[in-house]
């Protein structure tokens, strides 16, 4: 019986366990010499019993004979043990029972048995003949379970527990009833855990181990993790949490794991803003665990990747896993059912997007939902969930539609409050409070928004429901409930200015803001801090519009905001790269976050602060990409140099590095408590400088103009004297606007482009559908389409000079345009005058420069690809297939490379050779889908290879050139972001990318890539053998304007399609030894002729 409980505890599977466990008790049974007051037939009993309460528990509801059987034994066989003066096993029988009182399923059968099982306890106690220990672990065990208001009880029970504990010598006993006493304490008052108790108990933990003592130490922990509220000391609760989780690994019971890995998961969802941890876990665990593997845990698992989601507004994931937790728990008990469509009916209210917009007939779909589950939760008495039920359809339908069924609603609430059964008077006020918000919410939406009068008496009475509410809140120590009640109070309050825009109204909606966003900041609840910091960010925005705050409160409050929201951005990093990506831009999607870029720009535009409004910019451009790419950027040799000479930065570096490695080699399941120790490691690490400027890297922190000045003075050596001349435009008020940024100049320069943004946007539809193809002007004609868009460079004339490298960061609608094709003067496009280089944002540019500048000077061989086949869905030509194979061979011999074309590039040679390549050059097709970009593709032999494919492969900094169809086209999300090929290879690793804006013919492909290598070759001959670099964008311009020369060519519609992005230059390495190239080369032509 033993074997079937651990075989249970150790796999965390029930795979015929309950039934082998039933056909075991009968043979037991069927033994004449076996008596009920048998040793063994006692401790064969408490192990069925127990794997019957944990089945129960974790696994799948026990029929209600099977409930008898493990429970009602218990006391009577309590007493014959006591009779008989076997006050050991009676201890251990009371134990079993106070475990069992979970088991029970009515409150009010549990508390009687809490009763009984006290008297038992208080005659194990007072027992003449029970030994010192036992009295100790019965005086314990029964001070633990008492009710906490019994303190003078309680407090008897301990001492006399400690004494005794104390007088045997033992080694643990008093040491356990120590941190029971610090759990009362901080479960009374959480203030009352202070540095010094935090100490203390460090040291006890200590000793637990020391002593090798597993079990009273997770006992402990577990103890202590339930004494702290979920809301408080995120960063206690997390380390807690992992110590759990480490005692079960330890332990080697899978059973214990997953329980401790629920309260770890738990603890990151409190936060918010953590959240993709818990997706990352909670779906792998669920995966993992099969039909007969703790049914009920997995539906928690699946309950808990329900709420991840949710948080961070993933409705339609939200509502699939909430799907997934009513598919086992709907077969559960009625609570389980109610938990399960509870976190249903929320995930389908946050799918319909902003309620007031949905159709009506969505909305009474669900309302009928609702409706349904809330009948069924009545009827089968979980009326605390049908509350809650009511609450979510008030706040979230009613109010926002304004519906006119809001005032019976919120009657049926109160009645249903009242009749919450067995109800503690904390629910039963919780529950009072949550509907005295819920009126609040009602009335404030309700405020007219002309009638002054009547509305301030609206929004009085409004204030006093939100007060009761927060008074009920506070009373419980309930600070999470009481911030989003004052942050709802503050929106209330602004419906009131919008009527009467007084001071004092608009700084007691900042006031009340700002209490709930630190109230939301000491509890670590990232996401609701971030929400409050923006709300408050705009009320001071509108105080700074009024004239009534200066500029420097808005742009520390919207700084703030920024930052808030930056947060959450970076935790998407967990997700694999092209999942963290689309999480990003749903972010930066938001319109609050981008309205705060906005706000920030015309706070500093209208203030003349052009050196934070470049900051701003920088931050709001392409901040997600700049995420991925900061993942895998290598460190500056400065900043490491930094950390390696420090021992206490290098050991924390390591561990870091250390634990990362484990985290991408380790399951998915298993990352959890990695992560959670990862958290602390690098919480440690921003407290140093340097650490700190590592991370930020990673993070895609924007780059400042110090780093920017930085880069652009190291490489002017490196452009023979030129400068770098960095370009960002930007959208203000549907103007266009040019900043400049000079390396010479600490306040970066503003041109207005004297364009609109409308202007632009019929353009593009007009003449980009498929290249520019105004076939009925030259383009030295002021008819032809692009000298309508010249002045988007023209400020450049002045504020650049022939040959500086300029790097253009368009925005939004001028992405994908040829801004190198514009004239900067008569007759000269930017390009012909100088070499030009595009980014998503300068940070971006910044990070590829120093992946470019940082890359190892290896003897990495070139590869060049061709696939130029047959395909039913469009023409062929035999001849130009020909052409571009022969094209490659005759590129790969004069320029030691290595050919392969046809049937040999197949999807995996690619991403063989890709991935081990200084340089890639490809020449085939790529297929574009401009409603999904992220679909973009190259045709291979076999098959396609993806964008989104790409986004994951690990690259060497290499530079790819892409000639192919469209294969630099870059849709671009509601976040600015450019998505295709370019930025799925620049994600993966890549330092620089050249592709084509729009459909190319493949002979002007073939001519392009001749000019390119041979100038790429003469740049290799000047170098003489030494290291060095390759200027790109040299390369690119040389070529460019080669076809802009050649008579066939010479429309914009050929020479304008080819772009670069990323760094302008590579690294070049030492080929003076001929031995060691020629060796490389030869291993690479092996592995080609591998496949």
């Amino acid at each position: 019986m033993e074997i079937c409980l651990l075989r249970v505890l150790v796999t965390a599977s029930f795979a015929g366990a309950l039934e082998q466990a039933a056909g075991i008790w009968q043979e037991f049974l069927g033994l004449d010499c076996v008596s009920e007051q048998d040793q063994l037939f006692i401790q064969s009993k408490r192990s069925y019993s127990r794997l019957i309460i944990i089945a129960h528990n974790v696994h799948e509801p026990q029929p209600p004979e099977t409930e008898e059987f493990a429970v009602k034994w218990l006391f009577p066989t309590f007493q014959k043990l006591i009779a008989a003066n076997r006050e050991r096993e009676a201890l251990s029988i009371a134990g079993d029972y106070i475990g069992a009182l979970k088991f029970g399923s009515a409150p009010k059968s549990k508390s009687l048995l809490l009763a009984e099982w006290t008297s038992m306890m208080d005659d194990l106690v007072r027992l003449p003949s029970a030994g010192i220990i036992i009295k100790a672990q019965a005086a314990s065990l029964l001070a633990n379970h008492l009710d906490k208001n019994k303190v003078d009880r309680i407090n008897y029970l301990e001492e006399t527990a400690i004494d005794f504990f104390e007088e045997v010598g033992h080694t643990h006993g008093a040491m356990d009833v120590n941190i029971h006493q610090a759990c009362r304490s901080i479960d009374l008052n959480v203030n009352s855990l202070t540095t010094d108790l935090a100490d203390e108990l460090k040291a006890k933990f200590m000793r637990y181990e020391s002593l090798n003592a597993i079990s009273p130490y997770g006992a402990a922990l577990e103890k202590l993790m339930d004494a702290v509220p979920p809301w408080l000391l995120f960063d206690f609760r997390l380390a807690i949490g992992s110590l759990c989780d480490e005692v079960s690994q330890n332990l080697d019971a899978k059973l214990m794991s997953l329980l401790s890995r629920t309260k770890i998961m738990a603890v990151w969802l409190t936060s918010g803003g953590k959240t993709a941890r818990v997706v990352e876990t909670s779906t792998a665990i669920y995966a993992e665990l099969g039909e007969q593997d703790c049914k009920r845990l997995k539906g928690q698992f699946a309950y808990l990747a329900a709420i991840a989601y949710l948080h961070f507004d993933d409705a339609s994931n939200g509502e699939a896993w909430a799907k997934n937790c009513l598919s086992i728990w709907g077969t559960m008990s009625p609570h389980d059912m109610a938990m399960a469509t509870m976190i249903l009916l929320q995930a389908q209210v946050q799918k319909c997007g902003p309620i007031q917009d949905a159709s009506q007939a969505h909305v009474e779909d669900l309302l009928n939902f609702a409706e349904m589950k809330i009948l069924l939760d009545l009827e089968n008495g979980e009326i605390l969930h049908a509350v809650q039920k009511m609450i979510i359809i008030i706040g979230q339908v009613f109010i926002a539609r304004r519906d006119a069924r809001l005032g019976s609603a919120i009657e049926r609430l109160k009645q249903q409050v009242q009749a919450i059964p067995n109800a503690s008077p904390e629910d039963r006020d919780l529950q009072l409070a949550a509907m005295y918000q819920s009126i609040g919410n009602s009335l404030g939406s309700s405020v007219p928004s002309t009638e002054l009068n009547e509305g301030t008496a609206m929004l009085d009475d409004c204030v006093t429901y939100y007060e009761r509410a927060i008074e009920i809140y506070m009373k419980y120590g309930r600070m999470m409930e009481a911030a989003t009640t004052r942050q709802q109070h503050a929106l209330r309050l602004y419906n009131l200015f919008k009527i009467s825009p007084m001071p004092e109204t608009l700084q007691r909606c900042i006031d009340l803001s700002l209490i709930a966003r630190d109230a939301f900041k000491a509890m670590a609840m990232t996401k609701l801090a971030c929400e409050s910091t923006l709300m408050c960010s705009f009320y001071i925005f509108i105080a700074w519009d009024k004239s009534w705050l200066p500029s420097s409160v808005a742009l520390r409050a919207l700084r703030e905001a920024e930052e808030a929201w930056g947060e959450q951005r970076v935790e998407f990093s967990i997700f694999a790269s092209l999942n963290a990506l689309a999480h990003k831009q749903s972010l930066n999607s938001v319109t609050r976050i981008r309205d705060t870029y906005v706000r920030a720009f015309t706070v500093c535009q209208r203030e003349g602060r052009v050196v934070e409004l470049w900051e701003w910019i920088q931050k709001a451009k392409a901040r997600s990409l700049s995420d991925i790419l900061g993942l895998d950027m290598l460190i500056p040799a400065s900043l490491r140099e930094e950390v390696l000479t420090n021992s206490k930065l290098n050991e924390l570096f390591v561990q870091e590095r250390e634990l990362t490695n484990q985290i991408n080699t380790c399951e998915h399941s298993a990352r959890i408590a990695l992560r959670t120790e990862l958290y602390v490691i690098q919480e440690q690490m921003l407290q140093h400088d340097p650490l700190k400027a590592i991370i930020d890297l990673r993070n895609g922190s924007p780059v400042t103009a110090g780093q920017l000045r930085s880069l652009q003075k190291r490489v002017v050596g490196r452009a023979n004297g030129r400068r770098t001349i960095c370009v960002d435009w930007i959208d203000l008020m549907g103007n266009i606007f040019m900043l400049v940024a000079l390396e010479d100049e600490p306040i970066p320069r503003v041109e207005k482009c004297m364009l609109t943004v409308e202007f632009v946007e019929k353009w593009k539809q007009k003449w980009l559908s498929g290249g520019i193809e105004d076939e009925e002007y030259e383009e030295d004609e002021p008819e032809f389409c692009l000298r309508q868009l010249d002045s988007l460079v023209s400020p450049l004339r002045k504020l650049s000079a022939e040959d500086d490298i300029l790097v253009c960061c368009p925005t939004g609608v001028l992405h994908s345009l040829p801004l190198h094709a514009l004239w900067i003067s008569d007759k000269t496009p930017l390009i012909v005058r100088n070499p030009v280089v595009y980014c998503a944002s300068l940070t971006s540019f910044w990070q590829c420069c120093q992946r470019a500048e940082s890359s190892v000077l290896d003897n990495r061989p070139w590869y060049l690809l061709g696939v130029y086949e047959q395909a039913p869905s469009r023409r062929f030509y035999p001849r130009e297939r020909d052409a571009v194979y022969s094209g490659m061979s005759n590129l790969a011999e004069k320029h030691r490379a290595i050919a392969s074309t046809g049937s040999t590039v197949t999807k995996a040679h690619f991403v063989d050779v890709i991935q081990q390549s200084a340089l890639l050059h490809f020449h085939g097709h790529c297929l574009l889908d401009n409603d999904v970009l992220i679909e973009q593709s190259l045709e291979l032999a076999d098959g396609y290879l993806l964008a989104k494919e790409v986004f994951d492969m690990k690259l060497r900094s290499p530079h790819i050139t892409l000639i192919a169809c469209e294969s630099a086209s870059q849709g671009i999300a509601a976040g600015d972001e450019p998505l295709g090929l370019v930025t799925a290879l620049l994600c993966a690793g890549a330092s620089s990318v050249v592709g084509t804006i729009w459909p190319t013919a493949s002979g002007t492909g073939r001519l392009f890539a001749d000019v390119f290598y041979a100038n790429l070759e003469r740049q290799r001959n000047e170098l003489g053998g030494n290291s060095g670099i390759f200027n790109i964008a040299d390369a690119l311009r040389s070529s460019v304007i080669w076809l802009r020369c050649q008579k066939d060519t010479r429309h914009p519609h050929c020479w304008a399609s080819f772009v670069l992005h990323g760094s302008w230059f590579m690294n070049v390495p030492n080929l003076k030894s001929p031995s060691r190239a020629g060796e490389e080369e030869t291993k690479a032509r092996k592995h080609v002729d591998e496949f």
